[in-house]
């Protein structure tokens, strides 16, 4: 069995429970290394200064927000081939639609599932 390479995931979140409970479930992937960031500009600042390999992104964040911050990793040509996965409790199929368009490779809506959340963790960080 190989192990898989160090890989990078910058979460950014403001709800401490949610951050608590996805540090909890990705402490089952060890060879992901976790950042969390409570703020879009801090987001944004994290994603150029560590290009991690996934970013995690809450879509309603104290400030910039999650459409906003998305728009700028899109475009920003240091982090426009960053993978981003959106969470957000607003899953209607306009929503999901409008976030996939914009650019983020997937969307989990809230509350997630655990399996899903790993399934995407494991497509994009091995």
């Amino acid at each position: 069995m190989t192990v898989p390479h160090q890989r990078a995931v910058l979460y950014v979140e403001d709800n401490p429970v949610n951050v608590r409970l996805v540090q909890k479930i990705l402490r089952l992937r060890p060879h992901i290394t976790l950042t969390v960031v409570g703020t879009g500009e801090e987001g944004l600042a994290a994603a150029r200064a560590e290009r991690p390999d996934l970013v995690l992104l809450d879509w309603r964040l104290p400030g910039i927000q999650g459409a906003d911050v998305l728009r700028e990793l899109t475009t920003d040509p240091a982090t426009a081939g960053l993978a981003v996965v959106v969470f957000s409790g607003d899953s209607g199929r306009d929503q999901v639609t409008s976030i996939l368009r914009s650019g983020a490779a997937a969307f989990l809506p809230k509350p997630f599932a655990i399996d899903d959340l790993l399934a995407v963790v494991d497509r994009h960080c091995g």
